[in-house]
């Protein structure tokens, strides 16, 4: 029994649910979840719940973060040097209207409080509203410790968001399958002679008249007695 719960917990880390059998239908590593994992390692947060198990994914992991954390840091910095022009325009705006009512440390103050309002509401506050109303099992305490966690770069990989069993993030999975099933329909409508035919039948038995489809091949006499 311990070996066997080992191994549920052992799986249920690595993405495949033991509630529900949705891994038969996506992929542990879909396009949505790869998309998340890139962007937690270029950001250094690093929630652990994904990791590449095979040696080359790992291999490409290291040079992935080696080139890809510099340039996002460059980004960052360029992004701050951005958002300084409107936090010193509010500074500035401050000193002219109280100026001359109150001291430059007090202003300073004063300007300080608000840019951390603005942060705190912005991306905490409202964000923490957004994701306990999209994910199921979090209530607002909980989506407001996620986003301190993740601004924060902690990622300690309790929360995440689409972990449920009911979320899909998967892109691309949509898009496989509608691919799939045209696929298939062109190759029925093409009706190769060198491989198998597909033909359609009523199914006279059930009342609402489905559709199910059999796999008829063409075969020599000795395969045929057989």
């Amino acid at each position: 029994m311990e070996k066997f719960i080992f191994a549920i917990v052992k799986a249920t880390n690595r993405g495949v649910s033991a509630i529900r059998n949705v891994t038969m239908s996506e992929p542990n590593w879909s396009f949505g979840q790869s998309m998340f994992f890139a962007g937690t390692v270029l950001t250094t947060i690093g929630y652990g719940r994904v990791t590449p198990l095979s040696d080359a994914g790992k291999a490409f992991c290291i040079l992935f973060a080696l080139i890809g954390i510099p340039l996002t840091l460059i980004l960052f910095s360029a992004l701050v040097e951005r958002l300084m022009i409107p936090t010193k325009m509010l500074l500035y705006f401050l000193f002219r209207k109280l100026g001359h009512l109150y001291k430059v440390l007090h202003i300073q103050i004063l300007h300080l409080f608000i840019v951390i309002a603005f942060v705190v509401v912005f991306m905490v506050v409202i964000p923490a509203g957004i994701y306990s109303a999209l994910e199921p099992k979090w209530n607002y305490l909980d989506a407001f410790y996620y986003c301190f966690i993740s601004l924060t770069t902690i990622g300690l990989g309790d929360y995440i968001p689409g972990d449920s069993p009911e979320q899909k993030l998967n892109l691309g999975f949509h898009f496989y399958m509608k691919s799939d099933g045209q696929d298939e329909e062109h190759a029925s409508l093409r009706g190769n002679a060198d491989g198998p035919k597909y033909t359609k039948q009523i199914d006279d038995d059930q009342p609402n008249q489905q559709y199910s489809r059999s796999y008829q091949q063409e075969s020599g006499p000795g395969i045929a007695e057989q």
